[in-house]
């Protein structure tokens, strides 16, 4: 407890450190400002403010400082009881959404509690749950990087550790699949572009050729020879048989 309540020396952290208040984070920024001008007035350039201002300012800051701590220190209680309280009420929520398995409405109320709590490891190992049931593991995994690096998450580090193993074993499931069917597609598309491709060479061999059976095209001698040698044999064969019907139809013709 003794250094949560460190917290309370610096004014306005309490509230922007438990509850998420933008105004206590700008009143702490401020503070800062603050005693940073008056430092660099004092030590760095003590030209800037005669030793009369540079007092006063000095007496305000530790004034402030003061009032602030105290005030702090009597509101740091409430602060928690009532952040602890809250969070335990949406907590409980959560996890009765998360069992009737409505992980966006669980995921809703865990966003919630971690704006208000960034740092409460109940939330934020539920959250990694409703990430993995959702099959988000990228921000599954930076959730539970930001866990392991909490020191109130040392008692859930067994958690912490089978969460990590359900989400790797959870992507080496989903990548197989993938795998697989790019073996399958793989396999069925090479006969196809084996066949695609014969095809392509029979298609061009009918347009050129083929110079297996000595087409003309392709310049075979042997076949050109055969063609010319068997028009000649018909063409004598022609003028044979009109030779011979002619000399039988010639006596006829003189009787």
């Amino acid at each position: 407890m003794s250094w949560v309540r460190t917290v309370c020396l610096w004014p306005g952290l309490p509230a922007a450190w438990y509850r998420g208040r933008g105004r206590g984070l700008l009143l702490s920024v401020v503070f800062a400002w603050c005693v940073s001008l008056l430092l660099l007035a004092t030590f760095v350039w003590p030209a800037w403010l005669s030793l009369g201002q540079l007092r006063l300012l000095w007496v305000a800051a530790w004034g402030t400082w003061l009032v602030a701590a105290g005030r702090n220190y009597w509101q740091l209680q409430s602060l928690l009881q009532c952040s602890d309280s809250q969070a335990a009420q949406s907590l409980v929520e959560a996890q009765a959404e998360y069992l009737r398995g409505n992980w966006f409405d669980a995921e809703a109320i865990l966003l919630e509690v971690l704006q208000r709590q960034p740092r409460d490891p109940e939330a934020l190992l539920l959250l990694v749950g409703v990430l993995r049931h959702t099959k988000r593991w990228q921000p599954a995994l930076r959730r539970l990087g930001q866990l392991e690096l909490l020191e109130s998450a040392r008692p859930w580090l067994f958690e912490i550790g089978r969460e990590k193993s359900l989400i790797h074993r959870a992507m080496a499931a989903a990548q197989l699949p993938l795998t697989d069917s790019a073996e399958t597609a793989s396999q069925s598309a090479a006969p196809e572009s084996a066949a695609s491709q014969n095809e392509a060479s029979q298609n061009e061999a009918s347009e050129n050729g083929d110079p297996k059976n000595g087409d003309p095209k392709n310049g075979d001698p042997k076949n050109a020879v055969s063609k010319n040698a068997v028009s000649k044999n018909a063409v004598s064969g022609s003028v044979a048989s009109g030779n011979s019907d002619a000399l039988a139809g010639s006596p006829q013709t003189s009787e």
